[in-house]
């Protein structure tokens, strides 16, 4: 579940937490937008105050409420705020159909079971939760339920994963008509209709209500809806929407609507929905266009820290822009709003994507080498098969490499070609992995840059006829794809941190239902942390992660036992890199406190120090510092090292490192 709240309201979230009788509870929450405060009220209980602003639109994932008791023992829950816009009354309903889960909450309406035929759904809930007239009619049945909508893992889609996954289906091309009844005459209603499908075949569809109509395909979407806006009610109080499959795709997908109610205005309704997603040296933007007046959109860009200022005016219907005008290791936010000549809607919600450093293209392959910046494995993925030394996007060498740690089922290369984002090359070979869940490839990449962040894509693609639905994984965080005459599409694990090995492992299942699962690339994209993200650290560093996206902080420390807690404190964010290395190291960490004097060992497995360096005293502050600059390092056998560093007061951390 979670909260929903329209701007400008008030919601109180009572927090309960209960444990045996005697123990003495405290509650913290954590990850609180600005517009949302806790009030502890003693003993594990507690009061959420969520009251958002006018510009305070969009998902807030990930607040956490821990409920610790006198023991230390503590549990943790997780749960998005979703703020609307207050210009509209809307009503949401989510096709369950005949296999899909009921979401069961506000504001959503579920409607399950068979698509009959003339099915009627009556006296539909509103978005503040209150019982209306309005309905819901089926004219015509449709084929039957289906559970295969394109989830994001991490819930990161115009809706919630479970909303996305169901649907109701059809195969054939007569027009599929419903009805929403009980609506004002004199009100205007846009209708937003989600369809999405996890699969490359074609389920393009043209939906029209009136004089509206909009083209369609379903494939892969998990973030866009289709608008019919503007529209007004006949004089029974009803709007009649249809959508018709094309005659080249396989099917037509429904799998939720939003209907949204407003005065006519010459003031435009603000644009919703607001995703941004880097791709090389440019930023896509998409957005719902919710108005039917307006003669533009304005697309306004900030850096992080900084101020918005307006980038560019687009023209009117206008629903997606990209913009060239980035530079490498920088976050953008943008915000989009109509016009309607000099008259302006509100700001939509902010998204924001951050542009790569540096991008490493890793082709998944046997056969088939693609061309540079690509590198090619040239590999049957069994255990122990390695690839050293990539090269970056513009041809350095990263000493980044691949290991193979579980087999896979062996090499593959009847992908489907043609796309418009990668090379046939890389699209028509893969990897793969039996499916119904019986095998699971494993992977490693080394030699990662721990003072680095990184986002992580996956691709691949199969033209057999089949499901290819895998399930990737990065430290107990998922994402699906379902390879199927996949052209284009890519998956992405976001703020992804290396372990203390400078090592991220990647696996590969294939869902029950699916016949095989395929994994043809990587896009690995590395950049500097600016805590801008809004996603939590999907870490691969020893440490419990609580769940599938709950997670630990960067920056882990390994102090040596029978320090107290104080003097660790001090330091904090210890990095080394690279790692592994060769003749030199930098050494970065974080100083909470000024401190009189330092040190700095490097010691071989058997503790032996290889070297040492004092520091005198050093202020508060980020600390860095290169070992090796002097050939100190140049001697040293292959093998594992630690690096200690003492403080003052005898406290003192460690870090494994590695040398080639």
């Amino acid at each position: 579940g979670g909260v929903f709240v329209k701007t400008g309201n008030v919601v109180n979230v009572n927090v309960n937490g209960s444990d045996d009788v005697g123990d003495v509870l405290t509650v913290s929450v954590t990850n609180l937008p600005a517009f949302a405060s806790f009030t502890p009220s003693g003993n594990g209980t507690g009061t959420i105050s969520v009251s958002p602003g006018s510009d305070d639109l969009g998902i807030f994932k990930d607040v956490k409420v821990t409920v610790t008791d006198n023991a230390g023992l503590s549990v943790e829950r997780l749960f998005d705020i979703t703020v609307t816009d207050n210009a509209t009354r809307s009503w949401y309903v989510n096709f369950v159909g005949t296999k899909g889960t009921a979401e069961g909450v506000q504001p959503w309406n579920d409607v399950s079971g068979f698509p009959f035929n003339n099915l009627v759904v009556s006296n539909l809930r509103d978005d503040n939760n209150a019982n209306t007239p309005t309905g819901l009619r089926l004219v015509q049945g449709w084929s039957e339920g289906w559970n295969g909508g394109m989830v994001t893992g991490n819930n990161a889609g115009v809706f919630s994963d479970n909303v996305l996954k169901s649907s109701i289906y059809d195969g054939n091309t007569t027009a599929k008509n419903f009805e929403l009844t009980g609506l004002n005459p004199a009100k205007r209603y846009n209708v937003a209709i989600l369809s999405s499908n996890n699969s490359g075949f074609s389920t393009q569809a043209t939906w029209t209500s009136g004089a509206q109509s909009k083209v369609f395909n379903a494939a892969h979407n998990s973030t866009k809806l289709i608008q019919l806006n503007g529209l007004t009610p006949n004089a029974s109080g009803v709007i009649s929407v249809s959508g018709t499959k094309a005659a080249a795709a396989t099917y037509i997908f429904l799998n939720a609507l939003v209907l949204e109610e407003y005065d006519a205005s010459t003031t435009p309704i603000r644009p919703l929905r607001v995703f941004a997603q880097a791709e090389g040296l440019r930023v896509k933007l998409e957005w719902s266009d919710r108005s039917y007046n307006e003669t533009g959109f304005e697309v306004w860009r900030s850096e992080s820290g900084g101020s918005y200022s307006l980038l560019t005016t687009l023209g009117a219907n206008v629903e997606a822009y990209s913009d060239n005008s980035v530079v490498a290791n920088r976050r953008y936010h943008y915000r989009i709003r109509a016009i309607n000549g000099a008259i302006q809607s509100g700001y939509s919600n902010s998204a924001s994507a951050y542009v790569a450093e540096k991008t490493t293209y890793i082709n998944l392959n046997l056969t088939n080498p693609a061309t540079a910046p690509w590198n090619n494995t040239n590999k049957t993925p069994l255990t122990g098969e390695q690839v050293s030394n990539f090269n970056d996007n513009g041809g350095i060498n990263t000493g980044v490499g691949l290991i193979i740690t579980q087999d896979f089922g062996g090499a593959f290369d009847q992908g489907l070609t043609g796309g418009t984002t990668y090379p046939d090359a890389v699209m028509l070979t893969s990897w793969w992995v039996e499916g119904r869940g019986d095998e699971t490839g494993i992977l490693k990449l080394v030699n990662l840059n721990q003072a680095k962040h990184y986002r992580i894509g996956i691709t691949g693609s199969s033209n057999w006829s089949g499901d290819f639905s895998g399930i990737y994984t990065i430290n107990g965080a998922h994402r699906y794809l379902n390879t199927h005459k996949n052209q284009n599409k890519t998956v992405y694990f976001e703020n992804v941190v290396p372990n203390e090995n400078g090592e991220i492992s990647i696996s590969m299942t294939g869902e029950s239902f699916a016949n095989w699962a395929f994994w043809g690339a990587i896009i690995l994209e590395s950049y500097d942390d600016d805590g801008g993200s809004g996603e939590p650290v999907i870490s691969n560093r020893n440490g419990n992660l609580n769940g599938n996206v709950t997670a630990e902080p960067a920056d882990v420390n390994r102090r040596g036992a029978g320090q107290d807690d104080l003097a660790a404190e001090i330091l904090n964010g210890l990095k080394a890199y690279p790692n592994p290395f060769v003749n030199e190291l930098r050494v970065q960490f974080k100083l909470e406190t000024n401190v009189d004097k330092m040190s700095v060992q490097l010691m071989d497995i058997s503790g032996k120090v290889v070297y040492k360096k004092e520091l005198g005293a050093l202020t508060a502050g980020t600390q860095s510092l290169q070992i090796g600059s002097g050939g100190e390092l140049t001697t040293l056998k292959s093998g594992v090292y630690l690096l200690r560093i003492t403080g003052s007061n005898g406290t003192t951390w460690f870090y494994k490192l590695m040398r080639k």
